[in-house]
């Protein structure tokens, strides 16, 4: 379990700096030609597949995938919350982002509870409640938002939904798919989603810092994706949604440190009140790990 927990982190880590990179791409930071969400997304999922195609190049590595229609949900929620979190971040707050982003760690346990049969006891119902009341203090009590802002906060809850959907799809694919073939497919169903979504925003052509920035969103998707979905090997959907709520922390750093955005006491309310839900939905964590396929 030590080792899903440690790579869990680790992901947590590439997370909120590919945020970082993404909210610099969308304000244009430092000067660079401002990059609209879903044209980052594609680009992401795009480098991506370019690098597990380069090492099945290399290396004989089968793609065919066995629970298809499994992986096809997952992949379309997946790319579904990664769009939604990467709009959010355009329009809101890079902490607000993915604070309500992060709220798959709330629903992850949810449909885990309906889809996989994962006990939820009564302090982990209690973890859920605080834990909404946090996204309350996100949203419902930040009166100073500006109208954009607020949407931005909705589409981030949004994609917590659909979040806490794919960690659960994830943990189901882990007993027969491996990490690869869940990442691929994932970025194979995200690219037409992402090019869908660029007909309804200006697509711009990156300057040089630009396709860095991209490049980097690229790459820390990749490492961030794959330790994640690596970490479920050994770690049950519950408690692997808690570990990344560390996301949310670096995120705030992130903000106030290099962006330069303060966090209000609200905001540092609802955190807090997310985090202690997820720690008491974590505390049921007694499930030992599944036999995961050879990566």
């Amino acid at each position: 379990m030590w080792r899903g927990a440690i790579v869990a982190g680790l992901s947590s880590l590439f997370f909120a700096s590919m945020a970082l990179f993404t909210k610099m791409l969308a304000e244009g930071t430092g000067g660079i030609h401002r990059v609209a969400a879903g044209e980052v997304v594609f680009f992401r999922f795009l480098i991506g597949a370019v690098i597990v195609l380069s090492v099945r190049a290399v290396k004989p590595i089968a793609l065919a995938g066995k629970d298809r229609r499994g992986i096809f949900w997952r992949s379309a929620a997946g790319a579904a919350a990664i769009l939604t979190f990467y709009l959010s971040i355009q329009l809101t707050s890079l902490t607000n982002a993915t604070l309500l982003s992060y709220t798959y760690g709330i629903f992850g346990p949810l449909f885990a509870a309906l889809w996989l049969r994962e006990r939820i006891s009564a302090l982990g119902k209690a973890g859920i409640v605080s834990a909404l009341a946090g996204a309350y203090f996100v949203i419902g009590m930040q009166f100073s938002h500006t109208t954009v802002a607020r949407i931005g906060d909705l589409i981030g809850l949004l994609s917590g939904i659909a979040g806490g959907l794919t960690i659960v799809a994830t943990r189901h694919l882990r007993r027969t798919e491996s990490t690869t073939v869940i990442f691929f497919y994932l970025c194979l169903i995200g690219i037409p989603m992402a090019l869908t979504s660029t007909a309804f925003q200006h697509f711009t052509l990156p300057d040089l810092w630009g396709f860095e920035l991209l490049l980097a969103v690229g790459v820390f998707g990749v490492l961030a994706e794959m330790s994640l979905t690596y970490a479920f090997r050994y770690i049950s959907a519950s408690y692997g949604s808690v570990l990344t709520m560390i996301t949310v922390v670096i995120a705030a750093l992130y903000d106030v440190i290099l962006l330069h955005n303060p966090v209000g006491w609200k905001s540092v309310i609802g955190i807090s009140l997310v985090i202690m839900g997820a720690l008491a939905l974590s505390l049921e964590h007694r499930k030992s790990a599944v036999t995961p396929p050879d990566d």
